[in-house]
Order: structure tokens, then sequence, then C-alpha cells
């Protein structure tokens, strides 16, 4: 009698392992499907086309400009740290940099020096940095340092 209990407790012990194992095929396939589909978003991600702001050269800086702001960006300047004025809107007529949305921004530098010599002391040498200048949709101004 204890061998048949033996017995009938080995055969439902190895009929949990076989049916065990046997679902573990099923989440693998899950995650393989799973993996596929991000490659494939990855890839029309990647296809993703930016609004261009300034002209593309082979002299040109170029960033990736994501809108941040809450707000749309009517207006993009840049000036180098010497200048005391921004020059014109880079971006076209009429056209907006939509919250949440990014842009391709290129930028090519005036052909001047890397340094500027200080006119009141020529042995000091100033280096020059990058402001850029934001215009909202609503007027007002974010300006970035150091760009």
């Amino acid at each position: 009698m204890k061998k048949a209990v033996l017995c009938l407790i080995l055969a439902f012990s190895l009929c949990g392992v076989i049916t065990g194992c046997g679902k573990k095929e099923e989440p693998v396939k899950k995650t393989e499907e799973k993996a596929e589909t991000k490659k494939k978003e990855t890839k029309e991600e990647a296809k993703e086309e930016y609004m261009v702001i300034g002209n593309e050269n082979a002299d040109a800086f170029t960033v990736l400009l994501k809108n941040s702001t809450g707000q749309d960006i009517t207006a993009i300047a840049v000036k180098t740290s010497d200048k005391t004025e921004y020059p014109a809107n880079m971006m076209k007529s009429g056209e907006t940099l939509k919250n949440g949305k990014t842009a391709e921004f290129f930028y090519t530098p005036e052909k001047t020096a890397d340094s500027v010599r200080d006119a009141s002391n020529t042995d000091k040498l100033i280096n020059v940095t990058y402001n850029m200048q934001a215009t909202l949709a609503d007027g007002s101004v974010i300006e970035l340092s150091s760009f």
C-alpha cells in the first residue's frame, strides 16, 4: 500500500513538473514580440523629420532643440558674447516651434577669432561664448547664456 501511494505521489509530481515547464515558452514569445515592436518603433522615431531652423552648411553648428517651455516659440536669435544686440529672427516668417516638438537648429558663426582682445588691455583675451534668445507666443523672452 505504501508503494502504491508513493508511486501516485511521484506520478503527480512528475505531471506537475512537465506542465510547469510548458508554460515558460509563452512569455519568451511575448518578450520577443515586444522586442520586435520596440525595434520597429525605434526605426520609425529615427525617421522622424524635424523642423529646420537656420541654414545647413559645412561650417554650421547643428543642435537638436526641443521646446519644453510650455508655449510655442515664435523667434530664435543667436549672438556672440562680445555683441550687445541680437540679430534678426532666424526662423522663417510665420513659423513657430510648437510646445513639445523638436527642431534641427543650424547656426553658422561669423568669421571671427574664438577669442577677442580686450580694447582696454591688449594683454587680456576674452573667450567668446554664444547666447540664444527665444521669443515665446505670449511675447516673453528667454535667454540661454553660454549656449
